[in-house]
């Protein structure tokens, strides 16, 4: 039912958005469905989030549905005017909606249904292996969850950091906690659909922009052939953004004489991955976050930054038939944009400068290199990019005014991968890139064109020119500097590097297997045939995203995705506890303060699993987190986490009552908890003392809630 539930929600959402999507997607054969769903909720979520923020209206679900009512309006309006459109046009007006889109009726279908299957398949997967655990961050991103869905007004308090609000580029949970409420779930029952959902999105928006740009001018003298061709290419094109890996797959788990130790977790630690290493990097993979389903900010951005590129895509292949300028479409597409530039800066921060550049490689080359370069259209190209920074600065702003970055410095890295490492990870497709771009400029001498025609004329070709450079410039920028963080010296370029190649995996997904199909499409024998090796040798590194389902499966029996099998992690490994959480969740206010045992170092444990699970904020939670959103000018831990984890010492293990009763009153203590691990952390936890500061409310076993006279 819930399935049904979260699907139907995000379904309508694409419908109700579809008048906008359709007229912005002119060129995509299904006028952009897919997107429709994306870009509904981008937009509805970011009102909601600013009218909250400001003060106009709590953030709640009938408030979140006047959201979506106010976009159904707008959509209707839009509709209307095509409708008149057509009205001029025919000389009649039809209202039959059949009538208005059956020109691509079949292709919405056909979205659809295949967007539905990666839906249900992926949660089919996920019913193997729902529990929300402590290895990864799960634990943080569901709590930002809780907390968001918890709190009314904008910005949401931090759960692990009492009296302060999140710290940290949080827009991606709100986003998943948006749709919930939307489809009237709680964090418990739609966490696992929302990765569902974006392993969907991973799959069918890199389908459609490789089936929409390889379609583009194709010239295929066999129809059959010219219908099929595009359908393949957009498969493997899904098939390697949302499950594909690299040459690292097929060499250490099928031909590496260590083969039978092969885990698949070695794709993401290969680059500095042995013991000894000086040198720890990271190079995720989208196959491996479905995987470990962390709703995480690289992760949910997915959808976002994908949906950019649909637009980007669609914006570059149309002709240029009137001032750009004064194309009413145009400003449509950079509009939204800019508020997708917006939603990645506070999703995941990393991607907003990547994008940046992106856009404005696509929007320099296609107004000035492929248009006219003239005074004019040079002021107008830079105003439109300076449009976007502005207008997404404008929609952000709140979000940038109170987030604290203490410090952004970057340095030389001093260090670089080892070559064959590098060709391991990125070989095949940077390969793939810079033979296509001599390819390009070899026909363009051949056809004997004038350039900006030739340019004109493979406008789709360019396109994936553009995103393969900037790809192979992510992969290279880790090489030389890094953004340094709170991590030690082994760590210098992990984070860099991680976020980086992981946007370069997805240019370089979506631009391989497109190249491949066009270079066998040429007239050369020689390139034929070597396309043909290098597509079967890239083809191997789909196996990655099939031996990971391969060994969920493996280890894991069927639980389905309900409330119950999500945390069923804390409800088998701290039985006691979980009953104590799913009590407070039903009789606690969730604006109050419950303080649970915390400690230096705790981050990745089973710490902070009472406010994790509830909502409800604590004193401290996970440390070396706090120490990373809220770090000194010179990355030093900040001296608020060590009183704090010291303050809470005390409290569990002093007897002097004018001590405690000083910590109680300087945090706004509502409720001391007492359960496994307080007992674990505080060897001299006196319970007597503790329960005399106030009334049990809860106890079961050896598990306390207790609300603190005040």
């Amino acid at each position: 039912m819930n399935l049904f539930k979260i699907w139907f929600s995000i379904f309508l959402i694409g419908l109700i958005f579809y008048p906008l999507t359709s007229t912005i997607f002119k060129k995509f054969k299904d006028k952009g469905w897919m997107l429709s769903k994306v870009i509904g909720i981008a937009l509805s979520s970011i009102l909601m989030w600013l009218l909250s923020y400001i003060g106009i209206l709590k953030y709640t679900t009938i408030n979140s549905y006047i959201v979506i009512l106010f976009f159904i309006i707008l959509n209707l309006i839009i509709l209307f005017i095509r409708l008149k459109k057509k009205y001029k046009e025919n000389g009649k007006l039809d209202f039959n909606l059949k009538n208005i889109f059956s020109k691509y009726l079949k292709y919405i279908l056909i979205t659809e249904i295949l967007f539905t299957i990666c839906f249900c398949a992926w949660a089919f997967v996920k019913g193997h292996n729902p529990e929300m655990k402590k290895y990864t961050e799960q634990f943080m991103d569901y709590g930002f969850m809780n907390s968001i869905m918890n709190s009314e007004t904008m910005p949401p308090k931090d759960i692990w950091f009492s009296g302060e609000h999140i710290n940290y580029y949080y827009f991606g949970q709100y986003v998943s906690g948006f749709v919930c409420k939307l489809a009237h779930l709680t964090a418990s029952e739609g966490y696992n659909y929302i990765i569902c959902f974006i392993f969907s999105c991973t799959f069918m928006i890199p389908f459609s922009i490789g089936y929409n740009l390889f379609n583009y001018k194709l010239k295929e003298k066999n129809k059959k052939i010219a219908i099929i061709l595009p359908f393949i290419v957009a498969t493997f094109i899904a098939i390697g953004t949302s499950l594909g890996g690299s040459l690292h797959y097929p060499i250490y788990r099928w031909i590496s004489p260590d083969r039978g130790n092969y885990v698949y977790t070695q794709e993401v630690r290969y680059i500095g991955a042995e013991e000894d290493s000086t040198d720890k990097t990271a190079t995720e993979v989208p196959a491996y976050s479905s995987s470990v389903s962390d709703l995480h900010a690289h992760y949910v951005d997915l959808i976002f930054s994908l949906t950019s590129l649909a637009i980007l895509a669609q914006y570059f292949i149309e002709e240029k038939k009137q001032n750009r300028f004064k194309d009413a479409r145009f400003y449509m597409q950079m509009f939204i944009i800019a508020i997708l530039l917006g939603i990645q800066k506070m999703t995941n921060f990393w991607d907003f400068p990547i994008y940046i550049v992106i856009i404005s490689a696509v929007v320099i080359t296609k107004e000035l290199i492929c248009g006219k370069f003239s005074k004019k259209n040079l002021i107008g190209t830079l105003l439109t990019i300076v449009g976007i920074i502005l207008f997404e600065e404008l929609c952000t702003l709140p979000f940038t005014l109170d987030l604290v970055v203490n410090s952004t410095n970057v340095y030389f890295t001093g260090r670089c991968s080892p070559f064959y490492q590098l060709l391991v990870k990125w070989g095949i497709p940077a390969l793939c890139v810079l033979m296509f771009f001599i390819s390009f400029f070899i026909r363009f001498k051949k056809e004997k064109t004038k350039f900006k025609e030739y340019l004109n004329n493979h406008l789709s070709d360019l396109f994936i020119i553009i995103l393969g450079i900037c790809a192979i410039g992510l992969v290279f920028l880790p090489e030389v500097v890094y953004l340094k963080d709170i991590y030690g010296d082994k760590f210098r370029r992990f984070n860099t590097m991680f976020k980086l190649t992981y946007q370069a995996f997805i240019l370089f997904s979506i631009s391989t297997s497109y190249i491949l199909y066009k270079l066998m499409l040429s007239k050369n024998k020689i390139i034929e045939y070597v396309s043909i090796i290098i597509l079967i040798v890239y083809t191997t590194t789909f196996g990655y995203g099939i031996d990971v389902v391969c060994r969920i499966f493996n280890t894991d029996k069927f639980k389905g995705i309900s409330a119950s099998s999500t945390e069923g992690y804390i409800a088998q490994q701290m039985p006691n506890d979980y009953e104590a959480i799913k009590w407070i969740r039903e009789n606690i206010d969730k604006n109050s303060l419950i303080v649970e045992a915390t400690a230096l170092g705790n981050s990745f444990s089973d710490y902070a699993r009472i406010s994790t699970f509830t909502g409800n904020s604590t004193v401290l939670g996970w440390s070396y987190h706090e120490w990373l959103w809220r770090c000194e000018a010179d990355y030093s831990m900040p001296k608020s986490i060590s009183e704090r984890t010291n303050d809470v010492s005390t409290l569990y293990t002093s007897n002097d009552i004018n001590k405690t009763r000083e910590i109680i009153n300087k945090y706004n203590i509502d409720y001391i908890y007492i359960g496994d691990i307080e007992y674990k952390a505080y060897n001299n936890l006196n319970i007597q003392f503790l329960t005399s500061l106030g009334d049990i409310v809860y106890n079961k076993d050896t598990s306390y809630l207790i609300k603190v006279n005040k």
